[in-house]
């Protein structure tokens, strides 16, 4: 996220967390390169976790308003043809319907420790080939 080449200068907040991810990743088992490769792709997801659960908070909706934004959502879905995109249109209740942000910010938790955890898998097994 820093991208140091680009930079000035980071600020000490910043080095801070790019210390504290690049110690998990590398107490986590990846090498210096890996986890280099991985700290900003790391900042940048819980970024944008950040970014979407403070915009949702501050566009606080009364539950009549949320459901008239559904509503409108559900009914454009509608509207698509099915045959372009079918997809879209059997998942748009789905789709439109208000996620519960604990188990949503979960679910992206667990997809990124499992992909942390097939890639640590995956150079492992390099590592273990090239022995």
């Amino acid at each position: 996220m820093l991208g140091f080449a680009d930079m000035e200068g980071p600020s000490v907040n910043g080095l801070r967390i790019v210390e504290l991810l690049l110690g998990l990743l590398r107490r986590a088992g990846f090498s210096s390169h890996e986890a280099a490769l991985l700290e900003p792709q790391l900042e940048r997801s819980v970024l944008a976790f950040v970014m979407l659960e403070t915009r949702a908070a501050s566009a606080a909706e009364s539950p009549d308003e949320q459901a008239a934004r559904t509503r409108a959502r559900r009914a454009q879905l509608l509207t698509l043809p099915p045959e372009e995109f079918p997809n879209v249109v059997e998942a748009g209740e789905y789709l439109c319907g208000a996620a519960d942000a604990d188990e949503s910010f979960e679910l992206a938790l667990d997809l990124l420790i499992g992909g942390l955890e097939k890639l640590l898998e995956s150079s492992a097994a390099s590592a273990d080939r090239n022995k």
